[in-house]
């Protein structure tokens, strides 16, 4: 195995205090070239890898119309619908969060051993599969089935992350992370801005909700035969990619993909950083939050809002174009201060994720007194655009911590971030007690919100960290535990 002579002389001794006694630090990884390559097979890959968080997300947001119009029995014309109340269909819209959640840490390690690419087209093809055969098993076997399903696209899903952050971390050089990952990290947003109205407008077809369904599936075979041709798990893979570019995008890195070492994961050290915790913090409380707008907005349109289920659809993906704008600015305005280094990376991760986390509660609050579906709309709007500057806070933080283990943490701080996605739409059901129209629930779960992702936000900001951890070495375990073993080998001659 080839290790860089800068990255194994950049280690230095350290004062012993702090996190885990901090015994090394990389001085070098904050004095990156910040030199430009311009475009070149990287821009593709961040292509394709935009291209399937567009489809996954298309699909996964589109069952929040779909499950209202599978429901509408006020179409004769229409398909046959179902007589599922409001906690069946939280039910519903919960069980992908369910498979979602037990999945990440395998789905991370999976990216890791296997490469974002294999693991990808795998996810992209299964939720194919399954979309085509959810209006089949709904009307087989009732909406216990259609849980099964989404389950199981959760499942197949539960790699998307871990692979893109895997992939973020072999692919770009580190001064382009936050900006090139804070643009590919918009692109969910599109998935859910095309299928809302594009869901409501299908929903009114002949097929109704169940072309929903089958032009679902279609689009992500569509993306799934762009991601065989285009995508690669690592520079050296990619058809495109030249030796100039190669060597500008690994010339900071420890090893190229084919120098990469099989080493352990350091789980012992990541669960004892406190950054990570931090990141968990704010990760589990934008889950919360996104997710309840995510699968609820819908209803709380057309059953609290009175608006139509066609013009619902349009308007809860209004709130989504605002977070795709928001997420391609502030991923420039990061990117911009960082590369004129007018604030430190530390600074940009605490602004920015507190203007994400802090502006969704101010915005949540403002939900209560909001009368009109227009000022409510313009509340949601504004809440979703704010919160999207998480994308280059906590979201990019794994980045900073460990680019050789971004997937792995990323999977570990979404897994628990998820079992509360899983229980939101539950909790929702629970105090909205079958009754959505009841706008005074509503802003039960509003205010009950807004108070938690402000602690949330507060508790990331304590423990906060943005530098690379020793750790991130491959050879940091090894070198660790040989050294524990010496030190108990000595302290066992003294015992004698």
């Amino acid at each position: 195995m080839k290790i860089s002579s800068s990255r194994s002389s950049s280690y230095e001794e350290s004062d012993g205090h702090g996190e885990g006694s901090r015994l090394l630090q990389r001085e070098p990884s904050r004095r990156t070239s910040r030199e430009a390559f311009g475009l070149g097979a990287r821009h593709v890959q961040l292509a394709c890898m935009c291209g399937a968080l567009t489809g996954l997300f298309l699909v996964r947001s589109s069952m929040g119309i779909a499950v209202l119009a599978m429901t509408d029995d006020e179409r004769p014309d229409g398909p046959e619908t179902y007589c599922w109340d409001k906690r069946t269909q939280g039910y519903i819209l919960s069980s992908f969060f369910c498979g979602y959640a037990v999945m990440q840490v395998p789905g991370g390690l999976l990216a890791k051993r296997f490469g974002g690419k294999r693991v990808l087209l795998v996810a992209l093809l299964v939720n194919a599969v399954l979309c085509i055969c959810i209006p089949t098993v709904a009307y087989l076997g009732g909406w216990a089935s259609v849980c099964m399903a989404r389950f199981g696209m959760g499942l197949a899903q539960a790699v998307t992350f871990p692979s893109m952050h895997t992939m973020l971390g072999r692919w770009l050089p580190q001064h382009e992370r936050t900006s090139y990952g804070g643009y590919v990290y918009a692109f969910p947003n599109l998935g859910i801005i095309i299928s809302m109205p594009l869901a409501g407008v299908l929903s009114e077809t002949v097929l109704g909700w169940k072309l929903i369904f089958y032009v679902s599936a279609a689009v992500l075979l569509a993306v799934a035969a762009a991601w065989a041709r285009w995508a690669a798990s690592c520079p050296a893979q990619h058809p495109l990619m030249t030796e100039a570019e190669r060597m500008y995008i690994e010339k900071d890195m420890p090893y190229t993909c084919e120098e990469q070492p099989s080493v352990k994961v350091p789980w012992r050290y990541i669960v004892r950083c406190r950054g990570f915790w931090a990141i968990l913090a704010a990760h589990q409380a934008f889950s919360i939050s996104h997710i309840f707008f995510f699968v609820d907005m819908p209803t709380y349109l057309e059953k609290g809002l009175n608006i139509s289920l066609q013009k619902s659809a349009w308007l809860s993906a209004l709130p989504y174009v605002g977070m795709l704008l928001g997420s391609f600015f502030s991923a420039w305005l990061c990117g911009a201060l960082l590369d004129r280094q007018l604030v430190s990376v530390k600074t940009c991760r605490r602004v920015f994720n507190s203007i994400g986390l802090y502006g969704t509660s101010v915005f949540l609050l403002l939900l209560v007194p909001a009368r009109s579906s227009a000022l409510a709309v313009g509340c949601l709007v504004a809440l979703l655009t704010l919160q999207s500057f998480v994308s280059v806070g906590f979201v990019m933080n794994h980045l900073d911590l460990s680019p050789n283990f971004a997937g792995v943490m990323m999977s570990m701080s979404n897994a628990p971030a998820n079992v509360c996605s899983f229980l939101t739409p539950l909790v929702a059901s629970y105090v909205l007690r079958n009754d959505p129209t009841d706008l005074a629930r509503w802003h039960v779960m509003f205010v009950a919100m807004a108070a938690w992702v402000a602690a949330s936000n507060t508790a990331y900001l304590l423990q906060l960290r943005t530098d690379l951890q020793p750790w991130d070495d491959p050879e940091y375990v090894r070198r660790e535990d040989k050294r524990r073993e010496e030190n108990e080998a000595v302290q066992a001659m003294l015992d004698e």
